[in-house]
């Protein structure tokens, strides 16, 4: 307000100088160049509005300009139009059967007044939405003045260029890109991989997975996209979406982006399953006037089993599976049909559990043991005596038999692992009619009962031999009394 009193003030004074001395800048910005579209005032002849050459391909969604006024001048927020178009009185810019304009950016909003020793410029941002294939001239016009207290001159004036957009419709989108966190590719220019196809996915996310993350990205240009519509095959499957992708959004190229830090957006798909299950999750991408983008994968909810699990009875990450292969038992240790048989001279046996063909490792409790005729209580020892995780490289796991009769019975492990189908192995074993006895392990209770007891003990020992002791003292002074009366007695009858 206090600008525009003295501009006026200066008005009212002065005269109408014909032209400033310096005017306003505008300059245009892109991922590869970076070039004046005004200077002082002048539009530059490839943006002049009435010869202009400058064309914006259909692979750009958003053109980029810096406006920068000078000392003591200011200017009004930016106004833009369709060339030949009639303006709508339903549409808050312009629109027409081809093209659509939106503008953003800090020039927008108030007008701008400029100090000299500020070092900034104010964005103006046009943000196009294609229909159909076509050419479209477009003309953006600046009101700017310029007040010079010193000089005492005012001026204002305009300030016009104008560009083509060029608009595709109905083809893949070039240089549209989407891919894993491990950099695994899903869409390349704008045409979704086999692997990922939503007709027949092929990729899998496995139980212990809670989200997947996509990266959006361009090599060229940069697009505008709708949010993500995204659908599961089965209801006890719901999905979330998180991110940048997650909404409507525009993504540029930048020669200088990665997946941390950049343009490239990200979309997090983070999964809640409610059963056991396998379901299909299909993403598509509206990114007009393009043909929209549909991917797809699998989600396993668990239920199946672990593939990669073994189990083997010889030691070393080499050694066959010849017990469970790939979480299935093998023939002879099946736990419905099993014809392996423990002789009653193996008072143990020992299995190693490992991963193959995978870096992913697996967890579980404490291995379950049943027997049937329970002649003998089996004890577990090793590393997973009380369950664990396994990984690569090999555990052991001892079944201790302590046979405590003569007879055979069947022994079946069971496995259970968490969201997998538990894994379960049988065979039979011999015994014979020697015990392993456990072995004896004193509880505190025992120890104190048993302290007790030896104490009283003790104690009624050395009662009983005192007692005894007194018992044959006084038998001894007895004796010895009766000794002395009777050699009294013979002394009298001698002096008589």
């Amino acid at each position: 307000a206090a600008a525009a009193a003295a501009a006026a003030a200066t008005v009212a004074a002065v005269a109408v100088a014909p032209r400033a001395a310096r005017a306003i800048d505008v300059s245009i910005f892109t991922e590869d160049y970076y070039f004046p579209v005004v200077s002082d005032g002048e539009t530059i002849k490839n943006f002049h509005s009435n010869q202009h050459t400058h064309v914006e391909d259909e692979y750009q969604s958003i053109t980029k300009f810096d406006i920068d006024a000078m000392e003591g001048e200011s200017f009004s927020p930016p106004t833009i139009e369709i060339v030949g178009a009639k303006p709508s009185d339903t549409t808050l810019y312009p629109e027409d059967d081809v093209l659509a304009l939106e503008i953003d950016g800090d020039s927008l909003f108030v007008d701008l007044y400029r100090q000299e020793e500020e070092e900034y410029a104010y964005e103006l941002a046009v943000i196009y939405k294609c229909f159909k294939t076509g050419s479209r001239d477009i003309k953006v016009t600046i009101a700017y003045s310029q007040v010079d207290q010193v000089d005492n001159f005012f001026y204002e004036a305009n300030v016009t260029f104008a560009w083509t957009k060029n608009c595709v419709a109905g083809q893949d989108r070039i240089g549209f890109s989407i891919v894993t966190e491990a950099d695994e590719a899903v869409v390349i220019d704008g045409v979704v991989t086999d692997e990922w196809n939503p007709d027949s996915p092929q990729v899998m996310v496995m139980p212990h997975d809670d989200s997947s993350r996509f990266y959006i990205g361009v090599n060229e240009g940069s697009q505008t996209y709708a949010a993500p519509k995204m659908s599961v095959s089965q209801p006890f499957l719901s999905i979330t979406a998180r991110g940048e992708a997650s909404t409507s959004n525009i993504v540029e190229y930048d020669d200088y982006d990665d997946y941390d830090d950049g343009e490239y957006q990200m979309l997090e798909v983070i999964y809640s399953c409610l059963t056991f299950g396998v379901a299909e999750v299909t993403v598509t991408y509206d990114i007009s006037p393009f043909k929209p983008i549909a991917f797809g994968w699998k989600k396993n909810c668990g239920g199946s089993t672990k593939l990669g699990f073994d189990v083997s009875t010889r030691d070393g990450a080499t050694a066959a599976p010849d017990v469970v292969e790939n979480a299935v038992a093998k023939d002879a240790w099946d736990h419905l049909a099993h014809t392996r048989v423990v002789t009653k001279d193996e008072k143990s046996s020992t299995f190693y559990l490992r991963m193959t063909g995978t870096s992913e490792s697996v967890q579980f409790g404490k291995p379950i043991l049943t027997v049937k005729p329970a002649i003998f209580k089996p004890r577990l020892k090793g590393d997973l005596a009380t369950g664990g995780v396994v990984g690569t490289a090999p555990k052991p796991l001892e079944v201790v038999y302590n046979c405590r009769k003569k007879g055979t019975a069947e022994v079946m492990m069971t496995i259970v692992m968490p969201r997998y189908e538990m894994i379960e192995f049988a065979w039979e074993k011999e015994c014979g009619a020697k015990i392993v006895p456990p072995t004896k392990v004193w509880t505190a209770n025992q120890l104190m009962v048993l302290f007790s007891m030896s104490s009283v003990t003790v104690i009624g020992v050395f009662i009983f031999l005192y007692l005894r002791y007194k018992k044959r003292q006084a038998e001894k002074a007895r004796v010895r009394l009766q000794q002395l009366r009777q050699a009294e007695e013979q002394e009298e009858d001698a002096a008589y």
